[in-house]
C-alpha cells in the first residue's frame, strides 16, 4: 500500500441496504476494473488516483450524495471525505506526483502499443512493451510508497479543519465541533491501523514535543493566513512529496518520513508558521531537483520526452501521451504572486456503484476540462490495474450503457482486442494471476 499510486482513506462506513448488496458481490467475486481503487474488505474505504484524478466514492446512492454535497447537507463524516479526497486529486503539483504522472503516461503508453499490435499470437515485441510496463508499475509503487505518509498527514490535517472553518454557518456549532473532533480521533486511529504508530505521533506531535504536529500546523496555516493558504499548502507539499532526477539516481528519492521529522523538528523550536513557511521556501530553492519549481519550470528529470516514444501512433485515434503532458502543466501556478490555480477545471472521474440486471457495475463518471485523450487513458488504466494486480478481467466500459451489451459490442475490433488480452493471459505472458473471461455481454458469444 498504496497500490498503483492510489492512497486511501477511511470513509464512513456505507450502511444502506443497497451498498451492503454490493459488498457481497465483491466478497463473492472479487474483480472489478479498478482493483487497486475498491478494496473488496473495506468496500467503505475511499480511494483516490491522483495522476488520473480517479475517485472511487463508496456509496451506491450517488444521486443522493451529490445532490446533498451541492446543497451542503453532508453529514461531517462525509464532508471530512470530500476535502480529504479533493485534496489527493487537487494538490497534485508536487515533484513527486509529477514524477508519478509521467511514469503512469509511460505504462499506458506502452499498454496501448500492447493493445494495438496486429499479431494474434505473443511476440518478442510483445514481451519488450510488457516488460517496459512491467519495469514502470514498480516505480510508480515505488514513488507512491515514498510519500504515502506526508500525503496522508497532509489530506488528513488539512481536511478536518477545512470542514472546522465552516461549522459556524452550520445550526448545532458546539454539538458538531464535539462530533468531528470524536470523528478526527477515530479518523486518525484508523489511518494509524494502516500505517502505524507514526501516523499518530507525527500527526498529534508526540514524536516532536512543542511542535503541535501536522494538527496544529494545519491550523495554523488555515486561520493564521487565510488568504495565502493555497499558496502555503503547496509549497509545503513541494518540500514534503521531492523527488530526484530519473537520470541522476534512479528510483532514490528522500522519504516523506525524513522530511516530515525535519519539518517538525524546525516547528518544535517555536519560531511560528511564518518563519516556518520561509524555511520551507528557502529549503526548496537549496535543492537542485525542486529549485526549478521556484521559477515555474518542470524538473529537467521529467522531461516527457525521456518517457514517451516521440511516436503518437497508439491506437483508438487517441495520442495517449498527450493527455498526461497536458494534466502536468495544469498545475504550474503554485509559485506566481497571486498563487492562483489555473482557470480550466481539470478532468476529474467519479467511480461509483451501479446495479443492473442483478449485476454490480462500477460507473465511471467523468467532470471537468477533457476529452477522447483522457478517457482513453482511463479505459488503459483499468487494464493497467488488473495486469499489475493479478486480477481479471472486467471490462472498465461495462455498466456504462443501461442496455443489454456493452458499449465496445459496437466496436468489434476492441472487443476481440479484450478476448486477446484474456487468452495472452491465461497463456502465462502477465504472471501468476487469476484470470478469467469477461462477463456478459463483454465475453465470447456476446456481439
Amino acid at each position: 500500500m498504496p497500490r498503483g499510486f492510489c492512497f486511501p482513506s477511511p470513509a464512513p462506513t456505507n450502511d444502506t441496504e443497497a451498498f451492503r448488496r454490493f459488498h457481497l458481490s465483491l466478497l463473492q467475486a472479487p474483480k472489478t476494473p479498478w482493483p487497486h481503487l475498491v478494496d473488496p474488505e473495506f468496500p467503505n474505504y475511499a480511494w483516490t488516483q491522483p495522476y488520473t484524478r480517479t475517485w472511487y466514492v463508496p456509496t451506491a446512492l450517488p444521486d443522493q450524495f451529490f445532490n446533498h454535497l451541492l446543497q451542503r447537507t453532508l453529514p461531517l463524516p462525509y464532508w471530512v471525505m470530500v476535502h480529504h479526497e479533493m485534496f489527493h486529486l487537487l494538490v497534485d503539483y508536487s515533484p513527486a506526483k509529477v514524477w508519478a504522472r509521467s511514469v503512469g503516461g509511460g505504462i499506458i503508453s506502452w499498454l496501448a502499443d500492447l493493445f494495438e499490435q496486429t499479431e494474434e499470437s505473443w511476440s518478442p515485441e510483445s514481451e519488450r512493451l510488457w516488460s517496459s510496463a512491467s519495469n514502470l508499475n514498480l516505480w510508480l509503487d515505488h514513488i507512491g510508497e515514498r510519500i504515502l505518509l506526508a500525503e496522508e498527514l497532509l489530506a488528513t490535517a488539512f481536511s478536518f479543519v477545512a470542514v472546522e472553518r465552516n461549522l459556524d454557518d452550520l445550526p448545532h456549532t458546539i454539538r458538531k465541533k464535539r462530533e468531528l473532533s470524536r470523528l478526527e480521533s477515530d479518523w486518525v486511529a484508523r489511518q494509524a491501523a494502516l500505517m502505524g504508530k507514526v501516523f499518530t505521533d507525527f500527526y498529534y506531535g508526540d514524536s516532536h514535543p512543542g511542535s503541535g504536529g501536522f494538527r496544529h500546523f494545519a491550523r495554523q496555516l488555515f486561520f493564521q493566513l487565510p488568504e495565502h493558504i493555497w499558496k502555503a499548502r503547496g509549497r509545503v507539499t513541494i518540500f514534503l512529496e521531492p523527488a530526484r532526477s530519473l537520470r541522476a539516481s534512479g528510483l532514490e528519492m528522500p522519504d516523506s518520513r525524513t522530511r516530515c521529522d525535519q519539518l517538525l523538528s524546525h516547528l518544535a523550536t517555536g519560531g511560528g508558521i511564518a518563519t516556518a513557511l520561509d524555511w520551507i521556501e528557502e529549503e526548496i530553492r537549496h535543492e537542485d531537483y525542486n529549485a526549478d519549481y521556484a521559477n515555474n519550470e518542470i524538473l529537467e528529470g521529467y522531461r516527457y520526452s525521456d518517457i514517451f516514444d516521440e511516436e503518437a501512433a497508439v491506437g483508438f485515434g487517441f495520442e495517449f501521451r498527450t493527455v498526461m503532458k497536458r494534466l502536468a502543466r495544469t498545475y504550474q501556478h503554485i509559485f506566481t504572486s497571486a498563487g492562483a490555480r489555473s482557470t480550466t477545471e481539470p478532468a476529474m472521474t467519479y467511480l461509483w456503484p451501479v446495479e443492473r440486471h442483478d449485476q454490480w457495475f462500477l460507473y465511471p463518471f467523468t467532470t471537468g476540462s477533457f476529452d477522447e485523450t483522457y478517457l482513453g487513458s482511463l479505459f488503459l488504466e483499468a487494464f493497467r490495474q488488473q495486469l499489475a494486480s493479478g486480477t481479471g478481467f472486467r471490462c472498465p466500459l461495462l455498466g456504462l450503457s443501461s442496455g443489454e451489451h456493452c458499449l465496445c459490442s459496437t466496436e468489434p475490433l476492441v472487443k476481440q482486442r479484450l478476448q486477446r488480452l484474456v487468452r495472452w493471459a491465461k497463456e502465462g505472458h502477465f504472471g501468476e494471476g487469476d484470470w478469467s473471461e469477461f462477463p456478459a455481454p463483454c465475453g465470447p458469444g456476446y456481439v
